[in-house]
């Protein structure tokens, strides 16, 4: 019910460029621009009914010295979400991946709510894309596939 609640909602969204990616079970993936992609995942298993929306950024290099200062990039965007919005950077420790996430109980969403904070972390996301990429273009070796990072949040 509520993954059919956020397909209504999305499909009604004025987001430029949105796009159905795919979807999983109990997952939506947007397509939010050449190789970029926003995952939005209901957690159903709580009591509480929990929505997770986050769009990746980027893999940390291996080289220490770049890692230590992309994290450090990474502080310093999050610090008072001057530049993520109503959403929070944060480190999947599984693949090494940045990520720009959100998540909020279901029942405190309604369409325009939903719509609002789906716009401002694709529109942050997309921007931290560019410039945490542009730091060190080495950082970028491999191609993002929707399937190498979902189940970010659902599954610890």
């Amino acid at each position: 019910m509520v993954l059919e609640t956020l397909k209504d909602w999305i499909g009604k969204s004025v987001i430029d460029e949105l796009s159905f990616e795919s979807e999983k079970e109990n997952q939506i993936v947007l397509c939010i621009g050449d190789n970029q992609y926003c995952f939005i995942e209901p957690n159903e298993s709580d009591a509480l009914v929990h929505i997770f929306i986050y769009v990746p950024i980027l893999r940390l290099p291996d080289n220490t010295e770049e890692k230590s200062h992309v994290l450090s990039e990474c502080l310093n965007k999050n610090s008072f979400s001057m530049e993520t919005g109503v959403a929070t950077i944060g480190l999947d420790k599984r693949n090494n991946y940045i990520f720009l996430g959100h998540h909020t109980a279901f029942d405190l969403y309604d369409e325009n709510i939903f719509n609002a904070c789906l716009a401002d972390i694709i529109e942050n996301g997309k921007k931290l894309i560019t410039t945490l990429n542009a730091i060190n273009k080495p950082i970028v070796t491999d191609t993002l596939k929707p399937e190498s990072i979902s189940g970010m949040y659902i599954k610890p």
